[in-house]
């Protein structure tokens, strides 16, 4: 089961339950996966993800080194963060099992290409980039047994939040 830390920080923003986060972590964001290597150094990758059913599905080529790491040792971590303002972020540490399912794996590479990219670019990046990688296709399943989440546009004004954004997109302010 999935626990979810509701308390007050002091950044003024407010950790929030990962359901109401879900709007967020259906949107296209670049997700940081962790793992240990065998050396026992910590590693980390940026990836694509799909939300669904409370579990973060990501497509690899096996073996990699992630892949690899989870067969050592299934413990991993993964953080999706918005990078501008409110400032967003869902961090799970959890389980992640891989699933050698020659069609799901496909089903979900096109997904994740199509939902990053757009359908256009994403169609180009199947036929020209991913069909040139090499290995057999995977699917990551991660079950969240910790999550922190946080938004930080809880509790802000919307017109300060809006200035914010636009302050933003000025150099040197």
């Amino acid at each position: 089961m999935t626990q979810t830390d509701t308390r007050q920080v002091t950044s003024g923003m407010s950790e929030v339950t990962l359901a109401k986060m879900g709007p967020f972590l259906k949107k296209a964001n670049i997700a940081v996966l962790s793992w240990t290597a065998a050396s026992g150094a910590p590693m980390s990758t940026p990836v694509w993800y799909k939300y669904e059913g409370g579990v973060f599905l990501l497509h690899s080529m096996h073996p990699t080194g992630k892949t690899r790491a989870i067969q050592r040792s299934d413990a991993v971590a993964l953080c999706v963060q918005d990078p501008a303002p409110p400032y967003r972020y869902v961090t799970v540490a959890g389980r992640a099992k891989l699933v050698f399912d020659a069609e799901a794996s496909d089903r979900l590479q096109k997904y994740l290409a199509r939902a990053y990219f757009g359908r256009v670019a994403g169609n180009y990046y199947l036929k020209n980039v991913a069909s040139a990688f090499e290995g057999e296709h995977a699917v990551i399943e991660i079950t969240p047994e910790k999550t922190v989440a946080v938004d930080g546009g809880e509790g802000i004004n919307p017109v300060a939040l809006a200035a914010m954004k636009a302050m933003r997109k000025i150099p040197g302010l």
